[in-house]
């Protein structure tokens, strides 16, 4: 409820009218407020703390008086109700999250898959966290987990979280199981990996909130265009790289002239091509100087994200900017995944273009960046010339 003074002439001298605003929230059918007013009578000014007599100026300084008295009233109610969640998270992490216990299993899980000093990388930090909140939540004891592992798909299809996610957390969460259940002398089974219609809810779940995952759609180089007036000079550049060389969003941030090309430098083939050479720090599995992958520069557009790259005038966009600007669909691995068709529409090899991706196998490229709903063809060529057969 809350109040509102509103201008009036009235015959006996009042210059304002008291509303009483009751919100009921947004309509389901046409999604704008509900509100409902009242305008409780001149008699019952007073129960509100107003004089139906005063001025406009001074209705309007009680008025303020009222708002904030009430916005502090709200804010009371709100610590008033974290401070009992707080309470009640505290009692829960004692009973499911004892404090001795989770900085014991933090250095055996350090051991298991950390640095084994008792520090966590950071991905597995974060894991552990989310794994935290899933037990806090399922609140079930470690030696009950496979008989109840049904309360854990239910909590992942409340949150709408992902398939791979649960696969993270069940991972923590299992070891956390065996740990206590070894602390306790108990027997433990594993969560069980969901299968059936609880693989199918889980998934649903998901997609349902997000209708096209995490992956990002292709970015075109029309679309980029049509953007172009929307967005900063250095963002624009930013995907401009993107579209054009197909870089992943680490390497283009690693362009940057502080790095004094320590991470990419330029070449000149046998055949007097230029060649982009560029390093890449995600594959720590091989050797070092088998992480650099090459990029022929072939077209009109590759010379001119080079020149941008010399430039040094580009910076990665923000994703809420490319949602904004561009679409939803979008973030800064779409020029990454456009790249692929934009090279093969350009009459480049899908192998040679893989290599320039970066990627290891062909599998990896047929799977993650080629549209399958384009449709790509060679024309049959019979004595020299394009042999088409018409179909009646």
């Amino acid at each position: 409820m809350a109040l509102q003074v509103k201008p009036r002439i009235h015959k006996d001298g009042r210059v304002y009218r008291l509303a009483v605003v009751i919100d009921h929230g947004n309509d389901k059918k046409t999604k704008k407020a509900n509100r409902e007013y009242i305008y409780p009578k001149v008699a019952e000014y007073h129960t509100y703390g107003f004089d139906p007599m005063w001025s406009l100026p001074e209705a309007r300084a009680r008025l303020k008086q009222v708002q904030a008295q009430d916005k502090v009233e709200r804010i009371n109610n709100r610590r008033a109700k974290a401070q009992v969640r707080l309470r009640e998270r505290k009692l829960v992490d004692s009973a499911y999250l004892p404090e001795k216990l989770c900085r014991e299993f933090e250095v055996f899980l350090s051991r298991k898959i950390g640095f084994g000093d008792g520090r966590l990388p950071s991905r597995i930090d974060s894991h552990w966290l989310g794994a935290q909140k899933m037990i806090c939540e399922v609140q079930t004891e470690p030696k009950d987990y496979e008989e109840y592992s049904e309360r854990f798909y239910q909590y992942v299809i409340k949150h709408s979280y992902s398939p791979s996610y649960l696969q993270k957390m069940l991972r923590i969460v299992n070891y956390w199981g065996y740990f206590v259940c070894k602390h306790q002398k108990q027997a433990f089974l594993p969560v069980r990996w969901p299968q059936g219609i609880w693989k199918e809810r889980i998934a649903d779940a998901y997609f349902d909130q997000r209708p096209h995952g995490l992956e990002s759609a292709p970015l075109l180089p029309n679309e980029l265009e049509k953007a172009h007036s929307r967005l900063l000079t250095p963002a624009y550049n930013w995907l401009f790289i993107s579209v054009w060389l197909g870089l992943r969003p680490s390497e283009i941030d690693a362009l940057t002239d502080k790095k004094k090309m320590k991470n990419w430098r330029i070449e000149k083939d046998k055949q007097g091509i230029t060649i982009l050479r560029v390093y890449q720090p995600k594959l720590v599995s091989i050797e070092r100087e088998k992480r650099w992958k090459g990029i022929p520069i072939l077209f009109d557009q590759q010379v001119q994200a080079l020149e941008i790259i010399k430039s040094g005038e580009f910076k990665r966009p923000l994703t809420k900017t490319i949602h904004l600007h561009i679409s939803e669909r979008h973030n800064n691995y779409g020029g990454r995944k456009g790249f692929m068709d934009l090279m093969l529409s350009l009459g480049q090899k899908f192998e040679n273009v893989s290599v320039w991706l970066g990627h290891t196998t062909l599998d990896r490229s047929l799977r993650n960046y080629k549209n399958k709903q384009i449709v790509n063809y060679d024309i049959p060529v019979k004595s020299g010339k394009p042999h088409l057969k018409r179909v009646k």
